[in-house]
C-alpha cells in the first residue's frame, strides 16, 4: 500500500495502519511481519510490524489483520511505497508498558463547566490511581482503557462518566486518545440542567465544544491526538476498479417527490487501505 504525506511538513517518526487480507496458509498469529519501505531517493529499509488478526481461516492462518508500522520520516509531500513481508530473523522485542507511558510526558484532561461550576478529571492521575486494562501490548504500540468520574459531581444527581482509551505508540512521544462521555444518572429528577461547556486538552491541543446535552443515557465522544498529530492518506496500489455504465433508479408509485440526488462514478472494490488519518 501507499502512503502519501498531506500536511505539506516533514513528519517523523508516523505511525501507520492499515487492513490486510493475506492468502490462505500464508501468515499465522504468531508471524513476524516486517515493512520494506521504498523510500525515493534513498536506500531501502525495513520496519517491524505490529500485527493484530481480526479473521483466521480454519486452517487457523490470518486472513484478515490490523497492520501497523512507524515510518522513520515522511518528507512533505512524499508518497512511500510499503510491502508487508514475513520474516524468520530474530527481532528484539519490548512492548511498551503503562509504566512507559506514566514516565513520558503524557498527559490529558477532561473539563466540563455549567455557569460557575466545574467538572474534571486528570486522565494521567486517573492513569495512576485506578486498575487499568490493557487491550493490546506490543513493541510498535499499546492499547489501555480505564475508567473514571469526574470530580464535582459528589452532591449532585448526575454522575458524568469518562470511558477512555490511550493507543501510545513506539516512541512514546505520540498517543492516540478516545474519550466517550456518559451521564450515568441513576433516576431523572426535575430542574436539572444537563447542558455543558467542554474542554478535552492533549498537551497542546485542546477540543471546545459549547451547549453539549448530557441528557441521562446519552454519550458523546472524540479521538484526539496528544503529540504530533498524524496526516497522511492510505491508498492500496493494486485497485479494483468498475465503471459505472447505466444505472436505473427505482422508486416508490406513492412517491410525489420531484427531485432524487444520485451520485455516479466508480465503484472500487477490495479497498482496504485508503483514508486520511487526523
Amino acid at each position: 500500500f501507499n502512503v502519501a504525506e498531506i500536511s505539506g511538513h516533514n513528519q517523523y517518526n508516523v505511525p501507520v495502519t492499515a487492513t490486510c487480507n493475506f492468502e490462505k496458509g500464508e501468515i499465522q498469529p504468531d508471524t513476524t511481519l516486517i515493512a520494506s519501505l521504498d523510500q525515493r531517493k534513498r536506500s531501502d529499509t525495513e520496519n517491524l510490524v505490529q500485527m493484530i488478526p481480526i479473521e483466521t481461516y480454519d486452517d487457523g492462518s490470518v486472513s484478515l489483520a490490523e497492520v501497523t508500522v512507524v515510518l522513520p520520516e515522511l518528507i512533505e509531500n512524499e508518497e512511500q511505497n510499503i510491502q508487508i513481508l514475513s520474516t524468520t530473523k530474530e527481532i528484539a522485542l519490548q512492548n511498551i508498558t503503562l509504566d512507559d507511558v506514566l514516565q513520558s510526558d503524557f498527559d490529558a484532561s477532561i473539563r466540563l463547566s455549567q455557569s460557575t461550576q466545574q467538572f474534571q478529571l486528570n486522565i494521567r492521575d486517573l492513569l495512576q490511581q485506578s486498575d487499568v486494562e490493557t487491550y493490546i501490548s506490543g513493541p510498535i504500540f499499546s492499547e489501555f482503557h480505564v475508567t473514571g468520574a469526574l470530580s464535582g459531581f459528589e452532591n449532585s444527581a448526575q454522575n458524568v462518566m469518562a470511558d477512555v482509551t490511550i493507543r501510545m505508540f513506539k516512541g512514546l512521544d505520540r498517543c492516540r486518545l478516545y474519550v466517550v462521555l456518559k451521564n450515568k444518572m441513576d433516576q431523572v429528577q426535575g430542574g436539572q440542567n444537563y447542558i455543558y461547556d467542554l474542554n478535552i486538552q492533549t498537551g497542546d491541543a485542546a477540543y471546545v465544544r459549547k451547549n453539549v446535552a448530557l441528557h441521562p443515557g446519552t454519550t458523546i465522544s472524540k479521538f484526539m491526538w496528544w503529540g504530533p498529530p498524524v496526516y497522511v492518506h492510505i491508498s492500496d496500489n493494486c485497485i479494483d476498479e468498475k465503471l459505472i455504465t447505466s444505472l436505473q433508479v427505482e422508486t416508490n408509485a406513492s412517491d410525489d417527490k420531484k427531485l432524487y440526488p444520485v451520485t455516479i462514478g466508480h465503484v472500487l472494490k477490495n479497498v482496504l487501505f485508503q483514508g486520511v488519518i487526523q
